[in-house]
């Protein structure tokens, strides 16, 4: 697959996404996505996810990781939380990058972090799913697992380092 997004760096995304520093980022760039399966908030489960906010760029790409994933899970939301991906950990979120003073592609919105407790940051490559992996890599996002710098195996982004 042709790499579609941008580079992730500040000046990349902004060209590409919008600048989410300005007023009005998130109405005119952002739209909802609401997954095959039922989500929770990883760090509290009694919280539903039904929606999250995500770049309008990003969401044919991202609605095509899910359906396949719930594919591959044969519609089953017992599989869905077998390998923990009803445990989201954000996607649109306007902040830096962890440890750095430059947007995170969360600020963009052009970012996802699934089942946080099982793929921490700095712990190595988690335990992502294999097939959740290729999902992602095949609409040409970025994983956070394949990170040159610090791994960060919940994270996807429609960004390439």
């Amino acid at each position: 697959m042709t790499n579609i997004w941008p580079h992730d760096d500040t000046e990349s995304l902004i060209t590409f996404y919008g600048d989410p520093r300005l007023e009005g980022f998130q109405q005119r760039h952002l739209v909802y996505c609401v997954p095959p399966w039922r989500m929770v908030l990883s760090w509290e489960p009694s919280h539903l996810v039904p929606r999250f906010q995500i770049h309008a760029k990003c969401k044919s790409a991202l609605d095509r990781v899910f359906a396949a994933v719930w594919k591959t899970c044969g519609e089953s939301q017992d599989r869905v939380e077998e390998i923990g991906l009803h445990l989201w950990g954000g996607a649109y979120n306007y902040r830096p990058i962890r440890g750095s003073s430059r947007l995170s592609c969360h600020a963009f919105g052009a970012a996802i972090d699934l089942d946080p407790d099982h793929n921490p940051m700095g712990h190595g490559r988690g335990r992502m799913p294999a097939d959740v992996v290729a999902a992602f890599k095949a609409e040409g996002a970025f994983w956070g697992g394949d990170f040159h710098s610090r791994l960060d195996p919940m994270h996807f982004q429609f960004a390439h380092e």
